[in-house]
């Protein structure tokens, strides 16, 4: 297997190719052009196909096991070198297994809390500015009621009452805490978009609802800058 300095390496050279690749895809439409000018886009993408494959490939990269102790008689706080890169924690664990092995549980929090977020908050936001009426009074009242309650005072308190947390459970807790100020952005654009002349035409056609705020109302979300 490939442990410390050369795995580190061919992490950051397969990271960078990934970049490259991520980097000409999105110049393939107008939004992603204006995003890879930004200055600095291009490192920030390849940092972050740097840590997302180190934490993929961190079985085979970390020099040891995050949780082995390796000789509290001589290994305490080590300085980084070539057998510990990152040296080794006060109880002589090596620190660049724990940062790899860490980096994976937060990815995995990181992207189920944003997919939570993200479909919960389009799709109230879709239903609540395409239907009107009840239904949008409803769901905004519910929205707000939800924002008047502080996320982190919430998510403090689950978690206290909470025995043991695990980073599934954590990354639920936070997507299920977060998107009401998604769905309420969402809502404006469609309404924004609801009245338009393409919109109405389709459902004059006869396009069932659901299409029309997939088909329709959605793809206005995705072009916009």
């Amino acid at each position: 297997m490939i442990r410390g300095w050369p795995g580190i390496v061919l992490v950051l050279l397969a990271s960078a190719a990934a970049a490259w690749a991520v980097r000409r895809r999105l110049t393939l439409t107008g939004a992603g052009r204006r995003f890879v000018s930004t200055p600095g886009t291009g490192l920030a993408v390849w940092m972050l196909c740097a840590l997302m494959a180190a934490a993929v490939a961190a079985p085979l990269l970390a020099p040891a096991s995050p949780i082995a102790v390796l000789d509290l008689g001589g290994d305490q706080l080590l300085a980084p070198g070539w057998e510990h890169p990152l040296g080794t924690d006060g109880f002589a664990r090596d620190v660049l297994s724990r940062v790899l092995y860490g980096a994976r549980t937060a990815l995995l929090v990181a992207v189920v809390a944003v997919v939570v977020t993200s479909t919960l908050g389009l799709t109230v936001g879709l239903v609540s500015g395409l239907a009107g009426g009840w239904t949008d009074a409803f769901l905004m009242r519910g929205v707000d009621a939800a924002l008047a309650v502080p996320r982190l005072f919430l998510v403090l308190v689950v978690v206290a009452l909470w025995d043991r947390p695990t980073p599934l459970g954590l990354a639920l807790l936070l997507g299920l805490t977060g998107w009401f100020a998604m769905s309420r952005l969402v809502r404006a654009e469609t309404l924004a978009v609801r009245g338009r002349d393409y919109v109405a035409a389709a459902v004059a056609l006869g396009a069932p609802p659901a299409r029309v705020a997939l088909r329709h109302v959605r793809a206005v979300h995705r072009a916009r800058p």
